[in-house]
């Protein structure tokens, strides 16, 4: 297909999103898109048309488009908000509704051009967007690439299609409008701000509409019925009443009246009462319908502008200015108020002639104000102070302020001013110029710093000779925008200085940094300040006194100490750590922080074979700059870079042995160069290091950010002092090592004796640390030799630490885990010191041997023998409990048969029906006593075999307490009843109701059955948690001995003070199971004496 199709076909795919798509704003970049791709240029666009605040024509950048590869420039600031009248050729054809095909070369317009081919286009194509009849924009299209133009057709049919574009604008911006004006009609309907009222011949409200509530505050139910005379205000009220009897006799239809209606929470306001007399079908008046409209602010803004006019009008009649008018054309003065005699002129002389302005004025000033009138033909404004010779000869300073009027073609008109006796103020201005000349001479010669600025900000006022010196400015530049905040550092404080001179007020001696843009000197000051008053505002006058030396002196004193620290701080990690490396690490980092160096390094010098020097690292500065480099400097750096060339700056140290300092090391003909890739080498310093006459090290350092200089080897002599102690130090551990490798080579044969025996045989240091182990200890524990080297037993086994009691020979007998199966192992320990010549231990040899099984044999003993001790006590119990409540019962029974068989033997053998019943059911409570306790133990017996289940049901909780204590307070006197505390609403929980019974009954039996007779009745609570509930059932009764309270839920047990109550000592046992098994918890506290509290918590699901 060729272009024109291509174009054509476009065309038809944008007609078609115009009319398928409701938002312009998501399909015009669509459209953009198939057009570009289309006409194959390389960018499009469409500029929206505007007006600017002062009116003026502006068009900016909405949308684009551009092919692969071409910049955008839709974010180009010069094409926002461009103005039309850059471009008149462009605009006066677009607004035509012509197409613009053209090259850019073509164009006339400089501007133009300049705008195009900043934008890199050669040629273009606009086609203008018309809505309806307003010129909307225009859609661009630029090519880059090529000169190439439009065909008419293609133009023709783009301009079509922006046609539709723009007329699919107005219809959109249409149906906006349509649809805001629905809205608002709709918003006015439904929020109307009027009160629509209907009230009856008596007053009486009929209807009222919201806008009632919101404007009275009154609720429209409870004021409908009401009179609607008594929510206005007298003497409105009456006033109204009145006329409703003229409007009703009169039979007045429309009628107004301003009334001050009653509200609910503010005052009165006036509102405006538009009222219609309704009528019936009789023709009779029946009531009144209309509108109240709120004039509130009107009424109070009519007063407040009463009011405002009466200050005005007293200004006007108390202001000493002279007020003029002055045609603009012909300078003759058309108005001039009464108050020019003040100034020493009369009226007539202005108005009667035309320049007597200009003749009243000093004639040193008068070139003056004929410059400032021709400047306000052009400008329309002028402020001008000059002097004037009045009538009586005398001297004044006259300010005259006006503005051109000027008709409506522009054009000027009339000259409205005023003239204003500023003689008094002059007088005190050239005064004060005078004591400011005065001041400068004083401020300006004085030998210190000063400075004036502001108390609220910081800005400056005034800068001295002195202190301008210092930052570099001449006595014209300007220091407007300069603050004290850019020029002055506090030290350790948060705040600017500025802030600080706010909250300290005054201050003496503190001291800061001068930190200004241009000066790299580091300046150091103490500040003394003090508020005074200038140029009409409170201001700081501010004097430095230059503290440099001191502030040096305490650097240098600084350094020193760092350093010092440094060689101190070195040595005592050297003497700490095993390995001499990170010490090192920290001495190099501390010298290149003191010398401001980037990089270096410290190494030990060694000598080969044939005794030639060379540097073996201790520690270097990582400036690997390849992948090969920095594998190679990972590594060997922990075992040292060997050097060997002596071609370079640090192989001149290690040739002559002497100090190197080469400040352009990059061309000093001992470097020998760097590799390639190797960061530039700018200065270099060498530092050899001897420990008496012998040559023991080397220390370089590189790239500071000035010059190295003999001072900086001075500075480091303690450092390098310090180094060379470690070197020798290092020297003296190597050989130390050499001797323990000797010493471990001896230990070999004792080490084939050990591994052959079945027990295992360890050597330890003095800290109990594992040297050696016997292979044997993996069948015992399961761990191999290698794995406890280094460590001490208490960190590998986990067990007590022996050290301490370690005498001649000791023998432990330790627990041990196996490391594979977690078996236990105990193992009998016998450790014994092995100590040198002078008695000192070096070594402590361990034997150990597996004696578990005497181990866990003994414990099962101990095990059988408490069980059995136990099972005694528990035996004694149960003994003691069946007789006591077994025999009581059965007495009972006894003692009643034989009564009943003593009665049917007498000579009768009549028993009445009272003594048998007494006697039966004497005999059946017993019976169930002794059945409770027999159900007791079996409970206890199915717990102990899991054979005891519960089932979980739907429960009320409220409602099964309530149920269960009313069996209780049934059988009480009132004031003994059970007090129950439950909260205000019922919960469903789902528990065993079985259980619980079991639980809360016998809780509840014994805080009854040990309360005293003359204690308080026993309470119970119930509490809702989030996830369970609590119940807690307290009483006043005799409490339990604290010696006791352990044993409280243990079978059998009883408390020693309640023997002589009836029990088993298996009731708290059963709850204690049954409230775990519910999954809850049961609490107790008691005292002896006062009482207990039982708490079960219990979820809400078991």
């Amino acid at each position: 297909m060729n272009r024109s199709a291509n174009i054509l076909g476009a065309i038809g795919e944008s007609y078609y999103l115009l009319q398928s798509n409701t938002n312009l704003k998501e399909a015009i970049p669509y459209i953009l898109y198939f057009l570009g791709s289309s006409s194959e240029v390389d960018r499009i666009y469409i500029f929206k048309n505007h007006f600017g605040e002062n009116g003026e024509a502006l068009f900016s950048y909405k949308f684009e488009w551009c092919a692969e590869g071409v910049e955008p420039q839709i974010d180009a600031e010069f094409l926002q908000n461009a103005p039309w009248s850059m471009y008149p050729e462009t605009v006066n054809k677009l607004s035509k509704n012509q197409v613009i095909n053209e090259l850019v070369k073509d164009t006339a317009d400089p501007d133009f051009y300049e705008a195009m081919t900043e934008q890199g286009i050669l040629s273009y194509l606009f086609v203008p967007i018309f809505s309806g009849d307003y010129f909307w924009g225009f859609i661009g299209f630029d090519n880059c690439k090529s000169e190439e133009l439009f065909s008419t057709e293609q133009a023709s049919a783009l301009h079509a299609f922006a046609s539709t574009l723009g007329n699919t604008f107005l219809v959109r911006k249409q149906q906006k409008k349509i649809l805001k004006s629905q809205k608002h009609y709709r918003f006015l309907v439904n929020n109307i701000n009027d009160v629509v009222f209907k009230y009856d011949l008596k007053g009486n409200l009929h209807f009222l509409n919201s806008t009632w509530e919101r404007t009275t505050g009154f609720n429209i139910e409870e004021s409908i019925g009401k009179s609607f005379f008594d929510f206005v205000e007298a003497p409105c009220s009456e006033a109204l009443e009145k006329k409703m009897d003229h409007i009703v006799s009169k039979k007045i239809t429309k009628f107004e009246k301003e009334l001050q209606l009653k509200t609910s929470k503010k005052g009165p306001i006036w509102v405006k009462m538009e009222g219609i007399l309704m009528l019936d079908r009789k023709g009779s008046a029946a009531g009144v319908f209309g509108t109240l409209i709120d004039i509130d602010k009107e009424k109070k803004g009519l007063e407040a502008l009463i009011e405002s006019d009466k200050r005005n009008q007293a200004i006007i009649n108390t202001v000493k200015d002279a007020l003029y008018t002055f045609d603009a054309f012909t300078g003759k003065c058309i108005f001039l108020s009464d108050n020019i005699v003040l100034l020493g002129f009369e009226k007539s002389q202005y108005i009667n002639d035309k320049d007597f302005r200009k003749k009243a004025i000093h004639p040193h000033d008068r070139a003056m104000l004929e410059k400032a009138d021709s400047k306000l033909l052009k400008t329309g404004s002028l402020d001008l102070i000059y002097r004037i010779i009045n009538n009586q000869g005398e001297l004044k300073w006259v300010q005259e302020k006006s503005w051109m009027e000027k008709d409506a073609h522009g054009n000027n008109l009339r000259i409205h001013g005023r003239f204003t006796d500023v003689t008094e103020l002059k007088t005190k201005e050239l005064k004060l110029q005078k004591s400011e000349e005065r001041f400068r001479t004083i401020t300006e010669n004085i030998p210190f710093p000063l400075i004036i600025c502001s108390v609220e900000n910081g800005n400056i006022f005034y800068l001295n000779k002195d202190f301008r010196d210092i930052l570099g400015f001449t006595r014209s530049d300007s220091i407007i925008d300069l603050n004290l905040d850019e020029i002055f550092v506090l030290q350790h404080q948060k705040v600017p200085l500025s802030e600080y001179f706010l909250h300290y007020g005054d201050v003496k001696n503190l001291e800061v940094k001068l930190e200004f843009k241009g000066n790299k000197t580091e300046l150091w000051y103490s500040l003394s300040s003090q508020r005074i008053p200038f140029m009409g505002e409170e201001a700081m006058v501010v004097v430095l006194f230059d503290i440099n030396d001191r502030k040096k002196a305490e650097e240098s004193a600084f350094s020193l100490n760092e350093l010092l620290k440094a060689v101190n701080e070195t040595q005592i990690s050297f003497f700490l750590q095993e390995d001499f490396i990170s010490p090192l690490e920290t001495l190099l980092d501390k010298m290149l922080h003191l010398t401001d160096s980037k990089f270096g390094f410290i190494g030990e010098v060694l000598y080969d074979r044939h005794n030639q020097p060379y540097l073996k690292s201790h520690t270097l500065t990582n400036i690997a700059w390849s992948e090969e480099t920095q594998q190679f400097y990972k590594q060997n750096y922990s075992t040292g870079l060997e050097f060997r060339n002596l071609n370079t700056l640090f192989g001149e140290s290690l040739r002559t042995g002497q100090i190197v300092i080469a400040n352009k090391a990059y061309a000093d003909p001992r470097a020998g160069g760097t590799p390639n890739g190797h960061p530039r080498l700018d200065r270099y310093l060498g530092i050899p290091v001897y420990k008496g006459e012998e040559f023991v090290g080397l220390m370089g350092l590189a790239n500071k950010s000035q010059d190295y200089l003999m001072s900086d080897v001075e500075f480091l002599e303690p450092l390098v002092s310090s180094y060379a102690n470690l070197i020798q130090a290092i020297r003296i551990n190597r050989k130390k090592k050499e001797s323990d490798k000797m010493r471990k080579q001896a230990d070999e044969m004792y080490r084939l004796l050990s591994e052959n025996t079945g027990d295992i045989i360890a050597l330890h240091d003095p800290e109990m640390v594992f040297q050696y182990v016997s292979p044997s200890i993996e069948k015992v524990l399961g761990y191999t030799p290698p794995e406890l080297i280094g460590k001490t037993p208490a960190e590998a086994f986990n067990v007590i630490d022996v050290k301490n009691q370690i005498d001649s020979q000791t023998k432990v007998v330790l627990p041990h885990k196996h490391k594979t199966n977690g078996s236990l192992v105990f193992l009998e320990v016998l450790l014994k010191p092995l100590k040198d010549e002078d008695g000192k231990t070096f070594s402590i040899l361990a034997t150990s041997r597996d004696v578990t099984e005497r181990e866990l044999g003994v414990k099962e003993l101990k095990k059988a023998i408490l069980r059995e001790r136990e099972l005694n006590q528990l035996k004694s119990r149960f003994i003691s409990m069946t007789s006591h409540e077994f025999r009581t019962p059965l007495s009972t029974i006894l003692s009643s048969t034989d009564l009943l068989l003593m009665m049917s033997q007498k000579d009768n053998g009549i028993i009445s029906k009272v003594q048998l019943d007494e006697h039966l059911n004497r005999i059946i409570n017993q019976i169930k006593r002794l059945n409770n306790v027999i159900n007791d133990v079996l409970i206890l017996e199915k717990n102990e075999h899991e054979k005891i289940t519960y089932v979980l049901q739907p429960m009320y909780i409220i409602g099964f307490i309530s149920s269960l204590i009313a069996d209780f307070n049934d059988q009480k006197d009132p004031s003994k009843a059970i007090k129950l505390y439950f909260p205000e609403k019922e919960k469903l929980i789902y528990s065993d109701p079985v259980w619980l019974t079991h639980v809360f009954r016998n809780i509840i039996e014994n805080a009854l059955k040990y309360s005293l007779p003359e204690s308080k009745a026993p309470e119970l609570t119930l509490e809702y948690l989030a996830k369970s509930f609590e119940i807690t059932v307290k009483d006043y009764g005799m409490g339990i001995p604290k010696e006791d309270q352990k044993y409280i839920f243990n079978s059998f047990f009883r408390s020693r003070n309640v023997s002589n109550i009836k029990g088993t000592g298996l009731g708290l046992n059963i709850v204690n199971e049954f409230v775990k098994k519910l999954g809850g918890k049961i609490k107790f506290k008691s005292e002896l004496g006062k009482g207990s509290e039982f708490i079960v918590k219990l979820p809400y699901k078991s």
